[in-house]
Order: C-alpha cells, then sequence, then structure tokens
C-alpha cells in the first residue's frame, strides 16, 4: 500500500509537468485591427484572453500556448475562407488573418 501511494504522487508530478507547456502564459502585441479579428474568431469558443494595458494603438494579450494554438487554427480557417478573391488576390481580411497567424506562432 506504501508503495502504491509513492507511485500515485509520482504520477500526479508527471502529469503535471506536461501539461505545465500548455498553461504557460506569454504575450503577444497587436493592433486594434487584429484584435477586432481575435474577438470576432474566438466569440463562441471557450478561450481566454487576458488584456494588458499598452501605449499607442497597440493590445498587449496574454494568452497560453494552448489557447494560442486554437485562436491560430481558427485564423487559418478564417484565411481559407476570405483570405483571397475571386481572381486569387490576397484580400484585406486575409493579410490580417495573416498577420495574427504570424504573431501567434509564437
Amino acid at each position: 500500500m506504501e508503495d502504491e501511494d509513492k507511485n500515485i504522487g509520482k504520477d500526479r508530478i508527471r502529469n503535471d509537468g506536461q501539461n505545465r507547456e500548455d498553461r504557460e502564459k506569454f504575450k503577444i502585441r497587436i493592433n486594434k485591427e487584429q484584435y477586432v479579428l481575435l474577438r470576432k474568431l474566438i466569440e463562441k469558443q471557450s478561450i481566454h484572453i487576458y488584456i494588458l494595458p499598452a501605449s499607442n494603438n497597440d493590445i498587449i494579450i496574454e494568452i497560453t500556448k494552448d489557447d494560442a494554438e486554437k485562436i491560430r487554427d481558427l485564423a487559418i480557417d478564417y484565411f481559407d475562407i476570405y483570405g483571397f478573391n475571386d481572381k486569387y488576390e490576397l484580400t484585406d481580411a486575409g493579410k490580417l488573418a495573416e498577420d495574427l497567424i504570424d504573431i501567434l506562432y509564437h
């Protein structure tokens, strides 16, 4: 029984270590247009962002790696739909999504 208790504790430590990277937060700096798109993308998702004070027209967002990956996937889907016009030229919406995708590859 005592040996089983030791194993349980080791499993918890190992599992916590594996998930820790996903919970760690990092900061990204985006402009207002990118922020509007980000809010639109996560509107119906269970993704949490934290807005921090910033200067100028930029917005600093604190986000977890896991949530950044989810938003990046949503932005890629958005880019696939709105990224190009009928002549296969990059649209303004596509450029905005592309920039947000690049920022989220942190």
